[in-house]
């Protein structure tokens, strides 16, 4: 990500797997509420982008959901959000 300015904040999974295409609505569906919510990411990011980002705190490809554009002009194209699901709310504090 560089130096780029990313704003972090709580979210839920209810949320995460509301955003979530198909591909990626099994993988949110996840046990644990311990969600945040990132904003300003580049339209390009990847999942793995976002797991070295968070280096250290457990998360894996399958607990980023990327944010998508469900109508409009830029429908099915990245809107530079994501979720990131972490094991527990100690750990998605820390991060």
């Amino acid at each position: 990500l560089g130096r780029r300015y990313v704003e972090v904040f709580a979210s839920t999974a209810e949320e995460m797997t509301s955003q979530a295409n198909a591909a990626q609505a099994a993988a949110a569906a996840q046990e644990t509420d311990a969600v945040i919510r990132m904003r300003g990411l580049p339209f390009d990011i990847t999942t793995g982008q976002i797991v070295e980002f968070f280096d250290g705190y457990s998360v894996t490809d399958g607990n980023v959901t990327l944010g998508i554009n469900a109508d409009g002009k830029f429908a099915g194209q990245a809107n530079g959000e994501a979720w990131v699901q972490f094991a527990s709310q100690d750990l998605a504090t820390a991060a």
